[in-house]
């Protein structure tokens, strides 16, 4: 398994794991709030919240998700897998 440090370029979604014990309560607890509105990703990112992570997969195409973890200050900790 192959850790990248940013999205896959040639592939229409990528893996990623971003660790709760990265993030303050706050930046958690606004993740699960983006999370509760589906309208905020599209249909080919699944994101499941894990007990000591968040993870799942995101589309490339998805900026919306993108922006908001950039915004949120918890892009650089997520570990994109492919």
């Amino acid at each position: 398994m192959k850790i990248r440090s940013g999205f896959v370029s040639n592939s229409s979604s990528s893996s990623f794991c971003l660790c709760k014990s990265n993030m303050s309560d706050e930046q958690v607890q606004k993740m699960k709030d983006y999370l509760d509105d589906e309208k905020n990703y599209d249909e080919e990112t699944y994101i499941h919240d894990g007990k000591n992570a968040f993870f799942g997969d995101i589309s490339n195409h998805d900026g919306k998700l993108f922006d908001f973890l950039t915004e949120l200050g918890v892009y650089k900790f997520a570990e994109i897998l492919s």
